[in-house]
């Protein structure tokens, strides 16, 4: 069904994550920890309606991912979601004293895609929107709320470029269709082999604050993100020496299927951590 798909109910698990583990750093394991999960996830779902609704007008006319909607949509039902996942999220949010931070969360999700502002259209913009709506926000939000920020902010300075070097590539395997489709974002503006080496920077830069601020102590699940991201810096060297960008793009869409899955199961395993331990 694509309202069903229009959700990207497979894709709601980065800040569902990030909730559990700011949780499980925190020692906070109450309901409200729980709820602003569901906040951020609701708001995030807004996210990618508009994402979808936008994109299908260019860059998704010559992706190579399946997962967009391309069928027909009738936009009354298209606008009831919307306003049905944006009333909940933020009434949850307010519920438990984190309006702010889930309008943050909203502003900036929906800006990401919205024209004429569509900040993934933007250099720099585009990254620092991603980072904000997915990691930082749902981990500051638990954070702030625990009295946490203090303790915790060296775990998310080497966690955050973790992250978008392991999430980089879902990026750049859409070069052609972004490019074909006009947007100047990061990665058309820097170029393909400069986006591998700046990947591949944050990647090494990020193990190496990991072990300086010794992560593993109060995350120790990220151990696996470290696995995952010695893998993809591997992937980096190799799509380096690739000669064309089809062969460098075709290699990042196998990487995706094989790392998607493994950071989504991530998820569960944070939820178990922080509820039960």
């Amino acid at each position: 069904m694509p309202y069903i798909r229009l959700l990207r109910l497979q894709d709601q698990y980065i800040q569902l994550g990030a909730s559990f583990a700011a949780g499980f750093a925190a020692g906070i394991n109450d309901p409200w920890v729980l709820w602003w999960a569901i906040a951020a996830t609701f708001l995030s779902i807004t996210a990618f309606i508009v994402n979808e609704l936008t994109d299908r007008g260019d860059v998704d006319r010559y992706s190579w991912n399946t997962i967009h909607v391309r069928e027909a949509l009738d936009m009354r039902v298209v606008a009831v979601l919307f306003l049905l996942f944006s009333f909940f999220g933020l009434v949850l949010a307010w519920n438990i004293g984190l309006l702010w931070w889930a309008l943050a969360s909203y502003i900036i999700g929906v800006l990401y895609s919205l024209k004429p502002i569509r900040l993934k259209a933007r250099f720099g913009w585009d990254i620092a929107a991603q980072l904000a709506v997915w990691w930082l926000l749902p981990v500051l939000a638990v954070w702030w709320k625990a009295a946490f920020i203090p303790t915790g902010w060296p775990m998310l300075l080497s966690t955050a470029p973790l992250f978008w070097s392991i999430f980089y590539p879902y990026v750049l395997s859409d070069f052609v269709a972004d490019q074909k489709g006009g947007l100047r974002g990061t990665h058309i503006v820097l170029g393909m082999r400069r986006s591998l080496l700046f990947g591949l920077l944050l990647g090494v830069v990020a193990i190496l604050l990991y072990v300086v601020f010794a992560v593993w102590t109060l995350m120790p699940w990220t151990l696996i993100l470290v696995v995952i991201e010695v893998y993809v810096i591997g992937k980096y060297l190799a799509w380096l020496r690739m000669p064309s960008i089809a062969s460098q793009t075709s290699s990042m869409q196998q990487t995706v299927r094989i790392v998607k899955p493994a950071t989504q199961l991530l998820a569960p395993l944070i939820f178990f951590l922080w509820w039960f331990l």
